[in-house]
């Protein structure tokens, strides 16, 4: 890593109250006298952002259907599309193991202090996630437009996990680390864009489609944003537009509300034509 971008990891974690700047100091002092180890840095900018890819998504998506006890193709070609029942088994399965896998990682890190391994193991698992989640939405593997998109989100939330792995091993180096709960429920939070995703996936085959409508069901419990609520209030909604689950929610990776479409062919006029 260079003193640049080690400059820059430094700022964000300033900026973001995690360290004083008397301790940025202290620490491009330690940096410069090669005081850190290896293990102690994140992962570079330029590994840290590295998006999708075809691979990986096909056996993502493969990992995913053994997991939620689905058949498992032997190929693309003879994969069909699954069963919206299926789609949703594999949404749930997904995001239990996600849940389960950032905790596991955030006590790996906080027992070891690896922040590199904990970064990278988190990348993958973020690029994993998000993979599973929009082809479990669309019940089969993506397609290039598909992928190309795909793409896009995984390099934002890697650069959102640059920035947080910043936080992470800026407040080790100053003998301070962040909890393991803390850091388990912040890794969390990235679940709220695969779960959009499922939705937005679900969704493509309605797009066109005369007749469909679109309705956000918050999750009513006493514990319900308000973002969420509004959401539910200001529908419904065509295919592919509006609110999404786990974007707009307050809670993020907590978000349990959902969008479900309804054959409404007046409703879906009045929102088409106005």
């Amino acid at each position: 890593m260079s003193e640049d971008e080690f400059v820059r990891m430094l700022a964000i974690a300033v900026a973001q109250g995690q360290i004083s700047e008397d301790e940025a100091a202290e620490l491009l002092r330690r940096f410069r006298a090669d005081e850190l180890r290896p293990i102690d840095l994140p992962l570079p900018a330029d590994e840290a952002v590295r998006g999708a890819d075809d691979d990986a998504m096909w056996l993502a998506l493969l990992a995913l259907l053994v997991a939620a006890g689905l058949p498992r193709p032997t190929s693309r070609a003879n994969m069909g599309v699954l069963s919206m029942a299926a789609r949703i088994q594999a949404r749930n399965v997904a995001r239990s193991a996600f849940h389960q896998n950032v905790g596991v990682l955030a006590g790996n890190l906080t027992q070891t202090g690896n922040v590199r391994a904990w970064h990278m193991a988190m990348q993958t698992q973020i690029r994993t996630y998000l993979s599973q989640q929009m082809a479990a939405g669309l019940g089969r593997a993506l397609g290039p437009t598909e992928l190309a998109y795909l793409d896009d989100i995984v390099r934002t939330q890697e650069s959102f996990l640059y920035r947080y792995a910043a936080e992470v091993a800026a407040r080790a180096w100053t003998n301070n680390p962040l909890s393991e709960a803390y850091i388990a429920n912040r890794a969390d939070q990235y679940a709220g864009e695969g779960w959009a995703a499922w939705f937005e996936a679900s969704e493509r085959e309605l797009t066109g489609q005369d007749g469909f409508v679109i309705d956000y069901i918050a999750r009513d419990d006493g514990a319900t944003c308000s973002p969420c609520r509004f959401a539910m209030q200001d529908g419904p909604y065509l295919p592919g537009t509006g609110p999404y689950p786990g974007q707009v929610c307050l809670g993020a990776g907590n978000c349990r509300c959902e969008r479900r479409p309804r054959f409404a062919p007046e409703e879906w006029a009045r929102l088409m034509f106005g």
